[in-house]
């Protein structure tokens, strides 16, 4: 009886779960940058719509090649393309030769169509270990949402915190029963 040990758990390598993570992490990744400009739940909607998305996407391609882990596999590197292009533009936009400048969306898209198409090419003709690809891309996606989710949720917890103190505080201000409360009057001085 051969049996197969392996630390690597098994739901990792067979379930490709990272389309879905790649999807959610720009989203969470923006808004716990702006945690203190949004409300958290302007991030749901958002959320939805990206994983319906890849989801009808993951069925499409998976009606034409009949297997789910190269399907997500070929999503996440279009969604890894599609969401990391703006960074690559950004960094590489300042590159020039002789006042000539190199990278320009005329120049990066055609590179970029062609390295994703040469990739997805690779994936869906070549004999990959897909349970290794499936296993490495769906830790790469759990861990990329760790640091999001972690500020998030830091960030409700002290607002909860915050907001006890602050009914707390409020409750000792209050006025005695019968006096008036003073006449507060704002000096605006305009030009």
């Amino acid at each position: 009886m051969n049996l197969k040990t392996s630390s690597k758990p098994h739901w990792l390598q067979h379930f490709p779960l990272h389309p879905f993570l790649f999807a959610i992490y720009p989203i969470l990744a923006l808004l716990a940058f702006n945690i203190s400009e949004v409300d958290l739940s302007s991030g749901f909607r958002p959320i939805l719509v990206s994983l319906a998305v890849v989801g009808l996407v993951a069925f499409i391609l998976w009606l034409f090649h009949r297997d789910w882990r190269r399907a997500a596999l070929s999503l996440t590197i279009v969604l890894i393309l599609f969401y990391s292009y703006g960074h690559i533009y950004m960094l590489l936009k300042g590159a020039n030769l002789n006042g000539f400048y190199i990278f320009r969306h005329r120049t990066l898209i055609p590179i970029w169509l062609v390295g994703g198409f040469l990739i997805l090419w690779r994936i869906w003709r070549r004999p990959i270990n897909v349970a290794a690809a499936t296993y490495m891309f769906n830790v790469v996606g759990l861990f990329l949402l760790l640091m999001p989710s972690f500020q998030l949720i830091s960030h409700f917890l002290q607002s909860r915190v915050s907001q006890v103190q602050a009914a707390q505080n409020t409750q000792t201000l209050d006025l005695k029963a019968g006096n008036e409360p003073p006449d507060i009057y704002y000096i605006i001085l305009d030009g």
